[in-house]
């Protein structure tokens, strides 16, 4: 009688904790192409944080992630 419920416990745990793990790589995967994009020849901040919600938002996982961008003025 008690197996079911901490089977569940478990199960719902690895399925949420398998999601934060996706939400957080896909959140370095749009960090890294935004900055990429940021600092390719001619590339500005704009251009870096369009890339970066574009990524961000395109998978499903989240919807209206908050993209910051900060330029650093190093050239």
């Amino acid at each position: 009688m008690i197996l079911v419920p901490l089977f569940l416990l478990a199960l719902f745990t690895i399925l949420h904790g398998s999601l934060w793990l996706y939400a957080t790589s896909v959140a370095q995967a749009a960090a890294q192409d935004g900055a990429r994009a940021g600092t390719v020849l001619g590339g500005t901040p704009g251009q870096a944080h369009d890339t970066a919600a574009a990524i961000a938002n395109a998978r499903p996982c989240g919807e209206n992630w908050a993209v910051t961008t900060l330029d650093t003025g190093n050239d």
